[in-house]
């Protein structure tokens, strides 16, 4: 089966974490490309879909939260720094933001400031969503948030907090003080079991993350450095 993976972090991985990503450890049964992009809005990921979607038997979109920004493409930016997250402000002095950065970030303050409204970005972001389901075949949405979708039951996220709680850590302890090298936000542990979920959906399985199946690490020291 041929698979196309869309979305943010939480399909991505980190260069400085060798352990295999649930999206890794599913390319060994299944013929899987990423298409995911850490920080990227809906929009992105949409867009990407309806230009490859005909190329993959199943499409796996990992869905992230409304009101993220997509830098113009005119200014020189590429990659994960072409996205603006709001939670993200209030540590922006531990970036290293190049000066076109430095511009887009400071834009996106002002607007997130003065001019989002969240009914909009909501609205917005379900229409897409309308969109896709309703004109790509065989498409997997997996909520990154509960705020992915309209009374989203279950998220992506919450496996993160779990492991953070497990720690007694809050992750914006962690944003602002260590590195965190955690794969899409897992442990090499949470990824093996979600990797199991993951497969059940290919199947025909409803989308549902239960917390009870993850089991917490001890190995706390090696996901998360001092800067």
């Amino acid at each position: 089966m041929k698979i196309g993976v869309f979305g943010d972090s939480f399909a991505g991985s980190n260069k400085l974490n060798p352990s295999l990503t649930w999206v890794e450890i599913l390319s060994t049964k299944y013929d899987i490309v990423n298409h995911s992009i850490a920080g990227s809005n809906l929009y992105y990921s949409v867009v990407e879909i309806k230009k490859f979607y005909e190329l993959y038997e199943k499409i796996i979109l990992v869905v992230t939260q409304p009101g993220r920004l997509q830098v113009a493409e005119e200014m020189p930016i590429v990659g994960e720094d072409r996205f603006i997250q709001p939670m993200l402000f209030k540590f922006s002095d531990k970036f290293n933001l190049n000066p076109f950065q430095k511009l887009a970030w400071k834009a996106a303050k002002q607007y997130y400031s003065y001019l989002q409204d969240t009914t909009y970005d909501n609205y917005v972001h379900n229409l897409m969503l309308k969109d896709i389901k309703e004109n790509i075949p065989n498409i997997i949405l997996v909520p990154a948030f509960l705020d992915s979708w309209t009374n989203a039951d279950s998220a992506m996220v919450q496996i993160t907090l779990k492991e953070n709680a497990s720690w007694n850590l809050k992750w914006g302890y962690i944003i602002k003080n260590l590195k965190d090298i955690r794969n899409c936000h897992m442990t090499a542990e949470s990824h093996e079991v979600f990797a199991m979920n993951v497969e059940k959906w290919l199947n025909g399985e409803p989308v549902y993350i239960n917390l009870d199946d993850f089991v917490i690490t001890t190995n706390k020291d090696f996901y998360l450095k001092q800067r």
